[in-house]
């Protein structure tokens, strides 16, 4: 189902308010500046020391929640300098206090000051529709925009999509959108929102019909040939990327159509005409770095793991902004082609910050993987020593870690720590439960996982903790079957689930059933305790030649398996 959220085109709203960034506004002025040559030429009425102390008011009036102090501090500056900049961020900071009326006059002035701004000009309509209005209101409002401003109907059509997110019924919005452009269908933007409203009421037909008009009042627009492609059913898929890639050939600077070409292949599985396209996208864009790492990615989907690091080391030279998310991701590709001294170097050069706690938990368990569980200790605190705010976080890996290592009282130790911190962490009392129990904590673990449901109604995997527990211990099936059926019913295609509905039908007795919620769980996951439990059942329900089979099989894949050899020396095979 196509969502809003790949129109380009329209003002990003939170609510009612608009988050505008300080990026956005050195790309947006420069641009209108040089086109008119007005506003940046303008000379301020104020002294460099005077415009000095007076940007400095409003900042501080806004750090501390000031909004009106601040703003009509940037308004009279705005009004001294004519220097948009000032009005745009007067705007941002009434948005930020939701100071609606502030965020209308400062958006208007800025408007005024900068009248070739688009974005200035979508603030204003945008604000303008405000939340609380009707559908009818709002649709009143944005004729009235579309019949005062003839020059910019284009800009304004645009945004309808996203104004009328706020509303929850797709065929009542697809009317609106309808009626409003109705005037207008010599313009291609008209029929592109047009298209976007017919995908998201589900009628794809028309929303490729939409787009196709749209291009056949402009040829080269990238946006209704990506929209013609994402509105395309799944029985014209293929008809839909020959024409996709038309528009790729015919338009070469189109980089996101072609990229997204490039990923229909990497999905059909047609790895070497990916990789050619891929190649031949970044030989005509070659100092685009954010489609070099599109492309990375897609590589990493398609195996082809030595191409991505390429791309991602070549990204890394260039300079590239998200340094240390790549750092980590060529860690993780590195580690994946067994290269693992390299790997923890890359994890280890991850600076603190929001990646450091990532780099952490992989560099960690990669120790841990190499039988280094003592240094893996090592590495998580002092992660938490030099990141504190990522305390909870790396606990949680050591403790996991120590749970993988059959140390239940050591994991259990550290996760007492963190619910001291956060007691009402669900993934620690979760864990908690699961060490407690081997650790014959039955009550302890039953209390936390009953917590962790109040806490997360939605959370499949306590009701199926608790349920399975109950089961495995044989003890107050009554209790443990509306659980696993809970929890069956959050998550029905989930494995783990299916094999503990099968052991309670085993316990039960219900041999029939069992069997079919067993190999319902096979079929998704092959799994060692999964083929213990489906051996005890085919045994059980008299069918030990079978039983038989299946354990041997099971041997030869999971040789080293604790639970396969107890149901072996349990039924003598």
């Amino acid at each position: 189902m196509l969502t809003p959220s790949f129109i380009k085109h329209a003002v990003l709203l939170a609510g009612s308010c608009i988050l505008l960034g300080h990026s956005a506004a050195h790309a947006d002025a420069p641009r209108d500046h040089a086109a008119k040559g007005r506003s940046a030429s303008r000379p301020a009425t104020i002294s460099s020391a005077q415009f000095l102390y007076q940007a400095l008011l409003g900042e501080i009036a806004a750090r501390r929640g000031a909004a009106s102090t601040a703003v009509a501090s940037y308004l009279d500056l705005t009004r001294k300098t004519h220097d948009p900049r000032i009005a745009r961020r007067a705007t941002e900071i009434a948005l930020q206090y939701r100071e609606m009326a502030l965020a209308a006059e400062a958006a208007r002035l800025w408007l005024e000051v900068e009248p070739e701004s688009q974005t200035a000009l979508q603030t204003v309509t945008a604000i303008t529709a405000d939340s609380n209005q009707t559908p009818a209101e709002l649709e009143a409002s944005i004729k009235a925009q579309l019949e005062k401003q003839p020059g910019k109907r284009g800009v304004i059509l645009l945004q309808i999509p996203q104004l009328l997110s706020r509303y929850p019924d797709p065929a009542a919005n697809r009317g609106i959108t309808n009626r409003l452009t109705e005037p207008y269908l010599k313009l291609p933007e008209a029929h592109y929102v047009r298209g976007i409203a017919a995908a998201i009421a589900q009628d794809l037909a028309g929303g490729v019909t939409e787009a196709n008009a749209a291009l056949a009042l402009r040829p080269d627009w990238e946006d209704a040939a990506i929209l013609r492609w994402r509105a395309s059913p799944a029985e014209r898929r293929a008809d839909a990327a020959a024409e996709l890639r038309a528009f790729g050939e015919a338009n070469p600077k189109a980089a996101d159509a072609r990229l997204n070409y490039i990923r229909w292949l990497a999905s059909e599985k047609r790895n070497d005409e990916a990789q050619k396209a891929a190649d031949a996208l970044l030989a005509d864009s070659p100092e685009n770095n954010d489609l070099r790492y599109a492309i990375a990615i897609i590589r990493v989907e398609t195996g082809d793991l030595a191409g991505a690091e390429q791309l991602m080391r070549q990204l890394l030279d260039r300079g590239y902004p998200e340094a240390d998310l790549l750092r980590l991701l060529l860690g993780q590709l590195v580690e994946e082609q067994k290269r693992f001294p390299e790997a923890l170097n890359l994890y280890a050069e991850v600076p603190i910050g929001r990646h450091f706690a990532a780099a952490a938990d992989r560099q960690a368990r990669l120790l841990f993987k190499q039988g280094k569980l003592a240094d893996a200790r090592r590495i998580l605190s002092s992660a938490a020593s030099r990141q504190p705010d990522s305390t909870v976080q790396l606990q949680l890996v050591e403790a996991d870690l120590l749970r993988q290592a059959d140390k239940p009282a050591e994991s259990f130790e550290v996760l007492e720590l963190t619910l001291v911190l956060e007691p009402d962490n669900t993934d620690a009392l979760y864990m908690s439960a699961m060490v407690a129990e081997p650790l014959k904590k039955y009550d302890l673990m039953e209390e936390r996982l009953r917590k962790v449901i109040a806490l997360k109604p939605d959370y499949a995997q306590a009701y199926n903790a608790l349920g399975y527990s109950l089961t495995e211990r044989n003890l107050r099936l009554d209790e443990a079957e509306p659980l696993l059926e809970k929890a069956l019913s959050l998550a029905p295609e989930d494995a783990a689930i299916l094999d503990s509905v099968a052991w309670l039908r085993f316990r039960q007795g219900k041999f029939d059933a069992a069997k079919e919620m067993i190999l319902r769980a096979m079929a998704k996951l092959e799994d060692a305790e999964i083929l213990s439990h489906y051996v005890e059942i085919l045994y059980a329900a008299g069918d030990s030649q079978t039983a038989r089979s299946v354990f041997a099989s099971a041997k030869d894949k999971f040789p080293d398996n604790h639970l396969l050899r107890a149901v072996g020396q349990r039924l003598g095979f």
